[in-house]
């Protein structure tokens, strides 16, 4: 059981050397990772020689976290204890954090390695610095503590309490009492004695074997071995533990026995034989109420329908056709014979049929306790919920029932025993004590569970968690300090413990074990319960901000732990603990970790193969929840890429950020406003999942985006950010990348970034765009579709285009419309469930037409056109149409193709990259316009200024000379970017105007790249 705890240290101040404790500043032990040589980042030249999707991006990072690691170790930054992934956001806001991660020693997981450790331990001393005996003390001192007999799950091997933590299977499943009826002979188990006035007949197995054994209540019981082991050891039997066996019994012998059984009404009942009988479970002995069990209602049906089942186990019709259902409840919606009710409503065929008797024993059982209603005894009228434990009670005073436990489902110790319920002498802790209990719930309700599920849970424990035992006789473990032959149960000692690590390092001497002289010179037999004391309740170090633990512990460690600092502190609430995360198990692709499967992955090998921070990234995006989370291999490939690419963002040393051929400079553009929105807005959601421990969305908001051509101090800031939003994650790169930015001190001892104002109309403007793009592409999507034929014609592509008309509605505009009124507010409604009552506002923030016309460029490049323009729906040209579609933030687009020639333009520079593309040239287009087909097309030119295009003096013969690199210049004319184009589709021929001159182009032109 791994045990993490924060705690805060801010009131901790009558210790005056503790207050230096912080992260930053720890002395004392040193730890492996930190001891690594640090390492260089490879030239520029390696780069060239590396396939980039090759393993090199592993080994890189892995040198990088080295380095990193180098440093810290140089800078005594971790020496006691690295912070896990959500504390490092809290160093970096300026708090001092102690998030020590423990490992609980106590206990007894595998008998065979705890008995070495005991040798082990007699052999080096168990020094007794850990402060249970402290807390257990001051239980007792507040009666928290009690001694006495009490029914618990117990291993006859180790003749001991078998608790969660020493079980191998079993764990969380505790004493279940099936009431038990009881006559001379027969010994049959339910946990419904409100039922025994209906019972008709009793069940048995036919193939189980049954024993028959001595007890000293009434005669000679029988029941199965494994029930005959459970009441030996509650008191059934003369010598404890222990059961005489007078004769095994095979259960068709059993079957066609008279009984006489207690409340029934009638006066003799038969056994009879039922096929889904249990040896496992109960006795093996089965009380029949046929009017309220389905399962029982099922089987005795089948005895009435087939008599040839009734003859082959030898039971006669006056064994069974004489006996009818019995009233004896009544739930609503059910009747007085909800058995016979659901049996025929879920149209159940026979006993076999177990997925619908399961689906009714649901329905009836839960109803039935909660709204059924007794119909016949003293108890007529009451609740069953009211009276089940006084009808208990009767049965027990005239001793026609006794109570019995078992497990409620089967429990293996780890000595590989089979455990029982046995009525033992043991410490235990008066968990669901009222006071306390009350209390507890107090102290729940204030608390940050992170999810409800786990609030839930805990509230569900409470429910029905009572008397918990607090000791045992073997194991490892603190001693009882007023009974010293009771060794402190595993989790019943892992609760106000870990605060021990507050002052841990002065007393363990740089040892784990803490047998050498310490700096404070204190001996652990020094350490007494008074000076804990004062430690501990004078202007303690608490409350715990937070406990870490597995939620397989809810039921049971993590109550007990908010149980016992209650029971401490009950007068200091200020005390009680914060908040409690609750997380799951770890998958590995989807599939639970097994080494016998092959699927497993050890904290080394994951190193090896993803790098640390590959790794860290992958587990924080492994999930959120209190399910399990899910290691994906191929996620930890993408990380690796991932935290490549954010290193190789960082531009070279040669380049500044103020550099203008590679970044803006000046005022900030719309793009810049709305990618500083979004930086501040991410910084705030990261700050909110990272304070609920939400990594997954922590990853996904502290991840920004850019995009090349950026304002070079927006770049700066960005790279910044994210180094520090990603450091609690991913240290080792967020370390590296802020030192390439020129920092001196690590990054851990930055920051948290402040949040800039957050331009509202930028974002909404920006939000605005991109779903107009994606309407727009979806209607470009459609258009290009081919249009299914009429019949007997070949479908006809249609003709890609390479213009639009955006059309935008004015308000005063969609007056005429009123009567389409009813789409735009199913539009509207939509809205309000996507983005909120935002989508409820007529008018926008912004202009959409300008919007539209700034970010031109965006939409010509998103939907690969040559022109756009963009009008309003009040224009006479406007498509009736496109005045339905449109409404405010709702704009609507038409395309079109228009008409041109095309012409081959090629590139004569050997070896450039640069290729031949063909382009369709429209009448009216210039040569300004045509630089820029070109670059949408090549995608390695940047800067249209160094483009060229050029004309063949001679059109016809020019393009069929053989080239020559370098006598484009002789052969061709440069064109001047101003002229303009002038096409006739009809004859396919191309013309320039220039100074009044019509030049012929031909089919072939030439462009150069000067850069």
């Amino acid at each position: 059981m791994c045990i993490i705890a924060l705690t805060s240290l801010e009131k901790y101040t009558h210790i005056p050397p503790l207050y230096r404790y912080r992260a930053g500043n720890w002395e004392g032990r040193d730890r492996a990772m930190f001891r690594l040589a640090g390492a260089q980042k490879p030239s520029h030249d390696l780069y060239a020689t590396l396939d980039r999707k090759g393993t090199f991006k592993v080994e890189y990072l892995q040198e990088i976290e080295k380095k990193v690691q180098a440093r810290w170790e140089k800078e005594k930054m971790f020496e006691m204890e690295a912070p896990d992934d959500g504390k490092p956001h809290e160093k970096l806001k300026g708090k001092m954090v102690l998030f020590p991660f423990g490992f609980h020693c106590t206990g007894m997981p595998i008998k065979a390695c705890a008995d070495k450790l005991k040798r082990e331990m007699e052999v080096f001393g168990y020094p007794p610095v850990f402060p249970e005996e402290e807390e257990f003390y001051h239980l007792k001192e507040r009666n928290k503590i009690m001694y006495g007999k009490r029914y618990t799950v117990y291993s006859p091997l180790d003749k001991q309490p078998c608790m969660d933590h020493d079980r191998s299977t079993g764990e969380g499943a505790g004493p279940q009492e099936p009431f038990q009826g009881k006559k001379v002979s027969f010994v049959a188990a339910t946990l419904r004695p409100e039922t025994m006035y209906g019972q008709t007949n009793c069940w048995v197995h036919p193939d189980i074997t049954y024993i028959a054994f001595e007890s000293v209540q009434d005669g000679v019981f029988i029941s199965t071995r494994r029930a005959a082991r459970n009441m030996a050891y509650q008191g059934f039997t003369e010598k404890d533990g222990e059961f005489k066996v007078l004769k095994e019994i095979r259960g068709i012998d059993l079957l066609g026995i008279a009984l006489k059984a207690p409340l029934t009404c009638y006066p003799k009942i038969y056994s009879l034989p039922m096929l889904t009988i249990k040896e496992d479970k109960g006795t093996g002995i089965v009380t029949s109420v046929i009017s309220d069990s389905p399962d029982d209602y099922a089987a005795f049906v089948d005895l009435e329908k087939k008599p040839a089942f009734r003859e082959k186990y030898g039971i006669t019709d006056e064994m069974v056709l004489p006996y009818k259902a019995v009233p004896i409840l009544e739930i609503p919606e059910f009747g007085n014979l909800s058995a016979v009710f659901l049996y025929d409503k879920l149209k159940i065929q026979s006993q076999n049929d177990r997925e619908k008797l399961t689906q009714a024993k649901e329905m009836v059982y839960l109803k039935g306790f909660y709204d059924g209603v007794l119909l016949v005894g003293e108890y007529k009228g009451s609740k069953i919920q009211d009276v089940k434990k006084e009808i208990q009670t009767k049965l027990v005073k005239e001793k026609t029932a006794l109570i019995y436990y078992e497990p409620e489902k089967m429990i293996m110790s780890r000595s590989g025993d089979e455990c029982v319920v046995a009525l033992c002498n043991q410490w235990y802790l008066d968990y669901g004590e009222e006071a306390w209990k009350a209390q507890t719930e107090k102290a729940l309700a204030r608390m940050n569970t992170y999810h409800d599920e786990v609030r839930k849970n805990f509230q569900a424990t409470l429910s029905w968690l009572h008397e918990y035992a607090c000791s045992r006789t073997y194991g490892l473990g603190t001693k009882l300090p007023w009974d010293t032959q009771w060794v402190i149960e595993s989790l019943s000692d892992s609760t106000i413990y870990n605060a021990y690590y507050t002052v841990a390092h002065y007393l363990q001497g740089d040892t784990f074990r803490g047998d050498k002289e310490n700096a404070v010179k204190v001996k652990p037999e020094e350490m007494t319960i008074d000076v804990w004391d004062y430690i501990f309740f004078k202007d303690a170090p608490f409350p715990k901000n937070l406990r870490v633990s597995g939620k397989d512990l809810i039921q049971n460690h993590l109550t007990y732990y908010i149980y016992n600092h209650i029971a401490l502190w009950d007068k200091e609430e200020d005390k009680w603990p914060k908040g409690i995360r609750a997380n799951g198990h770890l998958m590995l692709n989807s599939a639970k970790m097994s080494k016998s499967d092959g699927n497993f992955l050890t904290l080394s090998e994951s190193i090896d193969k993803f790098s640390a921070d590959g790794m860290r990234l992958t587990l924080a995006d492994a999930g959120d929840s209190v399910e399990d989370a899910n290691f994906v291999e191929s996620t930890a490939d993408a990380a690796i890429l991932r935290l490549y690419t954010f290193i190789d963002l960082e531009p070279p040393p040669s380049t500044s950020f103020h550099d203008t051929s590679s970044f803006t400079i000046g005022e900030y553009n719309f793009h810049d406003k709305v990618f500083m929105s979004e930086m501040s807005t991410k910084i705030k959601q990261t700050d909110d999942n990272y304070n609920k421990m939400l990594f997954k969305e922590a990853l996904k908001s502290g991840e920004l985006c850019s995009d090349g051509g950026m304002h070079g101090d927006i770049v700066a800031r960005f790279i910044d950010t994210q180094a520090k939003l990603m450091s609690p994650i991913c240290p080792h790169v967020a370390e590296h990348v802020w030192e390439l930015l020129g920092n001196k001190s690590s990054i851990l001892h930055a920051s948290w970034p402040v949040a800039g104002d957050v331009d509202e109309v930028a974002v909404k403007a920006s939000e605005y765009l991109m779903d107009a793009a994606h309407s727009f592409r979806i209607h470009l999507k459609n258009h290009c579709a081919v249009k299914k034929p009429k019949k007997g014609e070949t479908p006809k592509p249609e003709r890609k285009p390479n213009q639009a008309v955006i059309w935008v509605a004015k308000i005063d505009a969609l007056k005429r419309y009123m009567k389409r009124v009813m789409p735009f507010v199913q539009a509207t409604r939509d809205n309000v469930a996507r983005i909120g009552t935002e989508a409820l506002s007529v008018g926008l923030l912004f202009d959409e037409a300008s919007v539209l016309n700034n970010n031109k460029q965006y939409l010509l490049n998103t939907l690969d056109l040559d022109s756009i323009e963009v009008k309003y729906t009040d224009e006479p040209e406007a498509p009736e149409k496109s005045r339905e579609e449109c409404a405010p933030g709702q704009p609507h687009v038409t395309f079109s193709a228009q008409p041109g020639v095309a012409v081959s333009v090629v590139n004569p520079a050997a070896r450039s990259g640069l290729f031949t593309v063909t382009l369709t040239l429209a009448d009216g287009d210039t040569v300004a316009k045509l630089k820029t087909k070109i670059a949408k097309e090549v995608k390695a030119i940047k800067d249209l200024s160094s483009l060229k295009l050029w004309r063949y003096k001679d059109p016809a013969l020019g393009p069929r000379k053989i080239p020559v690199p370098g006598d484009h210049s002789a052969r061709c004319q440069v064109l001047d970017e101003h002229a303009v184009l002038r096409v006739d589709v009809a004859t396919s021929t191309v013309l320039l105007a220039d100074n009044g001159k019509s030049l012929e182009l031909g089919t072939q032109m030439v462009y150069t790249y000067d850069k």
